[in-house]
């Protein structure tokens, strides 16, 4: 794969503060920018899924038991069996 090279401007504190943090996680400064980058993209996909999931929850308030769950997600049926929980299908 071929990789697409990016600068960016930095104050020297900052600089170094990046580069510290790199050695810290003993990586390199690119792999803590791009680390960095890609957490922050998956934490708002994260906080998007959340506030839609929660938008839906407000117009159909509907819970359901942990049983009742997978239930509906494997369609079968769970039974408890002392205080170990046996799926039969």
């Amino acid at each position: 794969m071929e990789g697409v090279c990016q600068s960016i401007r930095l104050a020297e504190e900052e600089r170094r503060l990046a580069d510290t943090y790199a050695k810290h996680q003993k990586i390199s400064i690119a792999e803590a920018f791009k680390k960095a980058l890609f957490d922050k993209i998956e934490d708002k996909y994260d906080l998007m899924v959340v506030e839609s999931t929660y938008k839906n929850y407000l117009k159909e308030p509907k819970t359901y038991s942990l049983d009742e769950a997978w239930e509906k997600i494997l369609n079968i049926s769970a039974l408890n069996v002392g205080h170990r929980r046996t799926i039969y299908t």
